[in-house]
Order: structure tokens, then sequence, then C-alpha cells
């Protein structure tokens, strides 16, 4: 999954996608409240991604893409970050988020944070974690470093995202942690709108 961020005005507004997990939080971030606005999602489950056969940074023409993936190209462009919420299918990124990765080039990703937040039936997605973080690297983008891997995730989270059992400890402190990826992703979100302000776009 997807999730889209996109600042107005310098207020870090949250376009928050199907992310369940995080549907009721908000966070505090240089001093302001942020809460989740909007939804616009590219979800494998949701939004139809036909299995790639030419990414859209290879037509000569952009506009002989299809029209949706020429949509889709608009909505990440127009994002300042990215936070990606993954299974691990194989030990690796589950091929429907590849595909939906690999319909874009290092336009859309470069200087853009990616937060990633992994879970598995099993010891949480390391190895996705580790397989995405390549994968956006190698297309510019900025693989936050802090941490946050779900376990055993049938058995800790309900259909709708919450916690099953939401005093437990360990739980408690997972949850902490997908608000600290929340939160470092957009630091470094402002940090590079900041740096574009001040310096222009990464030069050649």
């Amino acid at each position: 999954m997807v999730l889209k961020y996109k600042y107005r005005n310098n207020v870090p507004n949250f376009c928050c996608e199907n992310a369940k997990v995080f549907s009721s939080c908000s966070i505090s971030f240089t001093g302001k409240l942020i809460q989740f606005v909007s939804e616009i999602c590219l979800d494998p489950k949701e939004v139809t991604f036909d299995m790639l056969n030419q990414p859209i940074h290879w037509y000569r023409d952009k506009s002989q893409a299809p029209q949706w993936l020429q949509n889709a190209e608009q909505v990440m462009l127009s994002a300042e970050a990215f936070l990606f919420i993954t299974a691990e299918y194989n030990r690796c990124v589950p091929p429907a988020l590849s595909n939906i990765v690999n319909h874009f080039g290092p336009n859309v990703f470069t200087s853009k944070p990616c937060g990633i937040v992994t879970y598995s039936m099993g010891m949480g997605g390391s190895f996705s974690r580790a397989a995405l973080t390549h994968l956006v690297g190698q297309l510019g983008a900025i693989p936050v470093p802090t941490v946050c891997s779900v376990s055993h995730v049938a058995s800790k989270l309900t259909e709708e995202g919450a916690f099953v059992e939401a005093d437990v400890k360990e739980n408690q402190a997972t949850e902490k942690f997908m608000a600290q990826v929340i939160r470092h992703t957009a630091w470094y979100a402002e940090a590079m709108i900041n740096q574009r302000e001040l310096r222009g776009n990464l030069p050649d």
C-alpha cells in the first residue's frame, strides 16, 4: 500500500488511504497537530494496475500511455513523500506492490522520503523491508530508516486494523513505532521541501 503526503502552505496534510491501523491517529509535529485528511490510494486490492508491459517513463510521448497510467503518475508526482504498508511474500516484496512501483520512473521518486511499515504471518517482514528499501532507493527515493514491523499479524489485528489486545505492551510499542515512522517521514519530507525552496531541485 502506498500512502501520499501533501504539504500546503507549509502545513503538512496527511492523505491516508485505507491505512485503518492509523485511521484514528493524530500526532504532534513541529508544534502542530496533524490529522489524516482526504483519501487517495494506490492499493493493489482496490486500484487496478495491469501487469507491467511498459512503464510510463519508457514512452517517448507520455500522451500515448494509457490514460489510467497517466492519471496514476500525476497522483504520484503530487506527493511529497510516500508511506508503504506492505506484507511479505516469499521473503520479498509482494508482486502486486512491486508491479505498481515498477510502472513509474525516478521522476516520481527522486528525493522523496519513503516510510516503510511491514507485516507478516511470521517475524514481521524484515526481508520485504530490505527488498523494498533497495527498490525505491534505486529509483532515487530516500528510505526512512525508522523501522516498524508487525509480526504474527493475523493474531494481533482485526480486519478493521485494530489491535485485538490494545493494552498489551508489545502492541502499544508497535503503535508507537508506527507513529514514529509517520513523524520521521514527515520530518524528512519537510526537510526536502525546505531544501528545494532554498537550493532548487536536485542538480543533474
